[in-house]
């Protein structure tokens, strides 16, 4: 298989090992505003990670997010931002 019929989960799933790229992917994605793509990226960070608590039909709670970001290092936070006078 060349690398362009290479499947994007397995392209993607190795640089999720990195929680320097976890943060950035997810920022990312949730840059979208779009609640789908969330909680498909966060399956794959999931799944690159072992974990399996994320199935396809499944909607995971803040709880298995927060697991999940904790098992790659990272935290749930909300930045400050300064407010237009």
């Amino acid at each position: 298989m060349n690398e362009r019929d290479k499947h994007y989960g397995d392209f993607l799933s190795p640089s999720l090992i990195n929680p320097k790229e976890v943060a950035a992917y997810l920022n990312a994605v949730m840059g979208l505003g779009d609640k789908d793509a969330l909680l498909v990226a966060l399956r794959q960070v999931a799944k690159a990670h072992g974990m399996d608590s994320l199935l396809e039909d499944g909607t995971p709670m803040l709880d298995s997010a927060n697991k999940i970001m904790c098992s790659v290092g990272l935290r749930l936070s909300v930045p400050q931002m300064t407010l237009k006078k």
